[in-house]
């Protein structure tokens, strides 16, 4: 009796560690960038976000556009021919909803769907890739400059 006593305290208490640390990875996962505020930003006549280069100290920068219902992701990524930016709306492709900026990528809270910083689907359900817009650095005027378009898609 001792020894099956003994042996569903250990089995269970091993069961409740193995639970414990698969929630709390999947919470760190999800945690919010901290200290990280968006960065306000507003759209000129043609649709253009303008970002200062010195804006974007960390690799990543959510950018929260006046007149669009959700934030935009400007994401720069070091590759061989130098620095490379992307922006993605931040609207879930798989049901409408903002992403949470976490450092392992995006999260839609509604269903789970994860996507990395470039947009790239991680995680279903959502099976398409985040709106991407195009984005310009000029080097001259140490800004970035974001083209909105096809948002309400």
């Amino acid at each position: 009796m001792s020894n099956r006593r003994t042996f569903l305290k250990q089995a269970c208490g091993a069961t409740c560690g193995l639970i414990a640390s698969v929630l709390l990875g999947d919470l760190v996962k999800a945690a919010p960038v901290p200290g990280k505020k968006p960065y306000k930003a507003e759209m000129d006549e043609q649709n253009r976000v303008n970002i200062p280069l010195e804006a974007l100290e960390e690799e990543v920068l959510t950018i929260r556009v006046k007149d669009l219902e959700y934030d935009v992701l400007l994401y720069r990524k070091t590759v061989e021919a130098g620095v490379e930016y992307k922006a993605v709306y931040l609207r879930c492709t798989h049901f409408d909803n903002g992403l949470k900026v976490t450092p392992g990528g995006l999260v839609c809270s509604m269903h789970g769907s994860r996507f990395d910083f470039e947009g790239n689907v991680t995680e279903s359900p959502a099976q398409r890739p985040l709106l991407q817009f195009p984005v310009t650095a000029n080097t001259e005027t140490n800004f970035i400059t974001i083209q909105i378009q096809n948002h309400e898609q």
